[in-house]
């Protein structure tokens, strides 16, 4: 009896602890529309006095690479913007900045000067404790180092033949970590490292400015938490085919249960934003707004069908006044 009741309970911690979210893939346009340059040149990111630090040079050399490797771009070399700042007897600027342009211009065409200023790169660390309300070998108390801060920079985007301002403004990356959590005082994190960490991020939404990219979602399906019986026996099937690509496999294992008259009331509304969720997943935009709104008009009140109109209606926007 005792193993009985244990395997039925584990199945139902199964059921509860099942994975019902999956992470889907958007892609998307670039924010600003320079599809007229052909030629892309990396000036200089400085740190917060204006002059180049360690950490703007490294900004500067992985946004470099970073456009490089796109392929989108012909990137000008920097060695080449040396060369002709220097053939325009400019030899003794030291700032690939928006002041150049008036020398580059002469030597490029339909091309665009990248520059920026680091306004921020602080991080602090702080010590922090909290008491264990269970006491395990004798530890009541656990300690840990908490790292905030901000890497922001303020980027120019200019045109060089023209030397007109295109994009000015700032782009900010939060910096929030926690060491892990120890019965005596545990080393602090490396500054060093979460710096470059967030290099890495901040370079990834400066080049979404102007390269094309992939977004990613979280979406969630759902079904009964506790069931003996799973009403939605291919739905992790369904979660499969759309994590492959496969969406019209998906979509018709989703719409048989959105469409299923044999299903409890209870279950109506799940089944038709599971359906509505997976014709999101397929760019089905118009479909799925009008699945979930069905799926709210049953009456019931879910965080994930009014998170799933937020998503459909931010498609909205990105198409900008196209209607679906």
């Amino acid at each position: 009896m005792k193993q009985i009741f244990t395997a039925v309970l584990l199945l139902v911690v199964l059921q509860m602890t099942a994975q019902n979210s999956i992470t889907i893939e958007k892609s998307r346009s670039p924010q600003i529309d320079l599809s007229v340059y052909k030629q892309i040149a990396v000036g200089d990111i400085t740190g917060p006095t204006g002059m180049k630090t360690t950490r703007s040079m490294d900004i500067t050399d992985a946004l470099t690479s970073r456009l490089f490797n796109s392929k989108t771009y012909e990137v000008v070399d920097r060695n080449a913007l040396t060369q002709i700042l220097s053939s325009q007897k400019s030899s003794d600027i030291q700032m690939i900045d928006e002041k150049t342009t008036s020398a580059l211009s002469k030597k490029l065409n339909s091309a665009l000067l990248i520059v920026g200023r680091i306004q921020n790169d602080k991080v602090e660390q702080n010590l922090y404790s909290e008491k264990q309300g269970i006491v395990v070998n004798g530890c009541s108390e656990q300690y840990y180092w908490a790292a905030t801060g901000e890497l922001s920079i303020n980027i120019k985007l200019i045109d060089i033949k023209t030397g007109k301002m295109i994009f000015a403004d700032k782009v900010v990356h939060a910096i929030k970590q926690t060491s892990e959590k120890k019965c005596t005082t545990p080393a602090k994190l490396n500054t060093d490292q979460i710096l470059q960490d967030a290099i890495n991020l901040i370079v990834e939404d400066i080049t979404r400015l102007i390269l094309p990219y992939q977004e990613k979602i979280e979406v969630s399906f759902e079904k009964p938490m506790i069931t003996f019986k799973n009403p939605f026996k291919k739905l992790g099937s369904a979660m499969t085919f759309i994590d492959g690509g496969n969406y019209d496999e998906a979509l018709s294992i989703l719409k048989e249960y959105a469409t299923d008259e044999s299903l409890k009331d209870k279950l109506k509304p799940m089944a038709v934003y599971n359906y509505a969720v997976g014709l999101y997943c397929a760019s089905k935009y118009p479909e799925a707004e009008s699945e979930v709104k069905k799926a709210i008009s049953f009456g019931v009140l879910s965080s994930n069908y009014t998170y799933l109109l937020e998503k459909i209606n931010d498609e909205k926007k990105l198409a900008g006044k196209k209607a679906f």
